[in-house]
C-alpha cells in the first residue's frame, strides 16, 4: 500500500466520522425537543430553542441529550469495532467512536458545552462542576489514549512508527478536523477555534501510538473500497442539509 494511499483514506475516515457524530449529536437534541413537545430550529453545529418554550427543567434534557446520546454511540461503536475485525468499515468505528466519546467528556469539560448548560439551568453547585471537570478530562486523556494504542496496530507492514503516527492520528486530526469545519460553514468563529482545539489534543493520542508495543491483531483492510465513499458522502450530504436549518416541530 503506497503511502500516499495510508495518508488519504484516514484523513477522509476522520473528516467523515467527525461530520457523523456532529450530526448525531445535534440530532439528539433535537430528537429530545421534539419528545417534550418543544419546538426546535436544527442546525449543523447546534439547535435553536427559545426560552419562553420550555421549563428549566426541559432546557436541562434538551441540552443533555447531545453528549449523552454521543457516550451511548461511541459504546455502540467500541462494540462494533471490535466485531467487524477484517472489515472494509473497522477503520471508519475506530474513528466514530473515538470521537463521539470525545464530545461527551468534552462537553463535560466545557465552560459553554451541553453539561454546562445543564449546571447552569439546573444553578448545581460548584462542587458539582468540579467533579464533572475531572470526569471530562479523565475521559478524554483515557479515551484518546486507547485510541491511539488501537491505531497503532493499523500501522502498514514496514511503516516507521513516526509515519504510522503522521499517517493515522497527526494528518487525520489536522487535515480532517479543517475539512470538517470548512464543509460546516457558516459557523460562528468561536465554534470553529473550539473544533481546531479539540484536533490538537490528539497528540495524547500520539504519544500513546507512539510508546505503544505492537500486539498481535487480526489482518486490518487497509485498502479503499465502497463503503469509505458511501459514509463520506453521506456525511457531507447531512451536514450541508443542515445549513440552511431545519424547523422541528412537536
Amino acid at each position: 500500500m503506497e503511502p500516499v494511499a495510508w495518508a488519504l483514506r484516514p484523513t477522509l475516515l476522520f473528516c467523515a466520522a467527525y461530520l457523523l457524530d456532529g450530526v448525531l449529536h445535534e440530532v439528539a437534541h433535537a430528537i429530545a425537543a421534539f419528545c417534550l413537545g418543544v419546538p426546535s430550529v436544527l442546525f449543523q453545529y447546534r439547535v435553536d430553542v427559545r426560552p419562553e418554550d420550555a421549563e428549566s427543567w426541559q432546557h436541562a434534557l434538551i441540552a443533555g441529550a447531545g453528549a449523552i446520546a454521543s457516550g451511548a454511540f461511541a459504546l455502540l461503536c467500541a462494540w462494533a469495532y471490535r466485531r467487524a475485525a477484517g472489515r472494509p468499515g473497522q477503520l471508519m468505528l475506530l474513528y466514530l467512536g473515538a470521537l463521539a466519546a470525545m464530545m461527551l467528556f468534552g462537553n463535560m469539560m466545557s465552560e459553554v458545552g451541553d453539561f454546562a448548560r445543564v449546571e447552569d439551568v439546573l444553578d448545581l453547585p460548584l462542587a458539582v462542576r468540579t467533579v464533572m471537570t475531572g470526569i471530562g478530562f479523565l475521559g478524554l486523556v483515557g479515551v484518546l489514549s486507547v485510541a491511539g494504542r488501537e491505531l497503532r496496530t493499523w500501522f502498514a507492514k514496514g511503516m516507521s512508527t513516526a509515519g504510522g503516527v503522521l499517517v493515522f492520528i497527526v494528518v487525520p486530526a489536522v487535515v480532517g478536523t479543517g475539512l470538517a469545519s470548512w464543509l460546516s460553514q457558516p459557523m460562528p468563529q468561536p465554534f470553529t477555534l473550539a473544533r481546531y482545539a479539540e484536533g490538537a489534543l490528539w497528540i495524547v493520542a500520539a504519544v500513546s501510538a507512539w510508546n505503544a508495543r505492537l500486539r498481535p491483531s487480526v489482518e486490518h483492510r487497509p485498502e479503499w473500497n465502497v463503503v469509505d465513499a458511501v459514509v463520506a458522502i453521506a456525511a457531507a450530504g447531512a451536514v450541508r442539509a443542515l445549513v440552511p436549518g431545519i424547523i422541528v416541530l412537536p
